[in-house]
């Protein structure tokens, strides 16, 4: 390869690393783990997560750094430079293969083979049983976004709609540390949509007594109370828009609010009160967004 073409590729990778290391943050809020069957997405506020659930802890406060989609893009196009065709490994060809299955049919040998540490089997039972019954016979899954070797994310078109999940491999085992289970086509439990509606009217006017009946006592009133403050500042009143991606427990939904479009998390316990909640980015155009729901 001629000299100047590598110091062309040399300056194109380091404009990459340039892009990837800018980055900005989502709006703050009391964060906690991922939960069993609601939407799991980057920033915002949550509640506490459910026991039960093998999920990993986060940090206190605030949304974690996001790369612009330019640096996706320049990555791309160096990768494409350099002859790097990235994509699933064999391992997550396989898990998601052997997840096809499971949806299919269940086989607890084959559920606890996929798991890196022992996780209640009943709740992801009934989780697939719950979507099973809503979209149906799904078919091979299709991968829709590939992060690196431990995190990728397959579609499965179903006859009633589609299921997308996401698959977080442990580095040592190449097994499952969780699921991001989500379904497209689909309604949102009336319980979803009322909470939703609920937690909204805190974006018009702050009222303890409807933070109290809406969220569960996880979230602190005056935590949550400038968490809101700080949305109607930076977007004023929101209201709940399409749904875009729908779990057992919850869904996530946009929201239009009067400075801008925004995404929601809301997940709820067995009272039907919140239990996980974030107001994040939009979903960038394309097939990139999050799946619903950490199991």
């Amino acid at each position: 390869m001629r000299i100047a073409t590598k110091i062309a590729m040399v300056g194109l990778m380091g404009l990459v690393v340039a892009g990837m290391l800018y980055s900005s943050s989502d709006d703050a809020g009391p964060v906690s783990a991922a939960s069993d069957g609601g939407p799991a997405e980057e920033g915002g506020a949550s509640g506490p997560a459910d026991p039960r659930v093998a999920a990993s802890a986060s940090a206190p406060a605030g949304a974690g750094p996001v790369a612009p989609a330019s640096s996706g893009r320049l990555a791309d196009l160096a990768q494409n430079l350099l002859g790097m065709k990235p994509g699933p490994t064999a391992q997550q060809v396989r898990i998601a293969r052997d997840f096809e299955a499971l949806y299919t049919k269940w086989d607890l040998p084959l559920f606890e083979s996929m798991f890196t540490r022992p996780t209640p089997a009943h709740v992801l039972e009934e989780r697939i049983e719950w979507f099973h019954d809503r979209l149906g016979t799904c078919s091979s899954g299709q991968l829709m976004s590939w992060r690196d070797d431990l995190n990728a994310r397959y579609v499965y078109p179903c006859e009633r709609g589609t299921l997308e999940v996401g698959f977080p491999l442990d580095e040592k085992s190449g097994l499952l540390t969780g699921l991001a289970l989500g379904a497209r086509g689909i309604d949102p439990i009336d319980a979803a949509r009322d909470a939703a509606d609920a937690a909204l009217l805190l974006t018009v006017e702050w009222s303890d007594q409807g933070f109290l009946q809406t969220f569960s006592d996880g979230f602190e009133l005056e935590k949550m109370k400038a968490f809101f403050a700080d949305i109607r500042r930076k977007y004023g009143a929101c209201k709940r828009g399409e749904t875009y991606l729908v779990s057992a427990r919850g869904a996530l939904f946009m929201i239009d609010c009067e400075r801008g479009v925004r995404l929601m998390k809301v997940e709820l316990n067995d009272d039907d009160k919140i239990r996980g909640f974030k107001i994040s980015s939009p979903p960038a155009p394309g097939p990139q967004a999050e799946a619903a729901g950490s199991q």
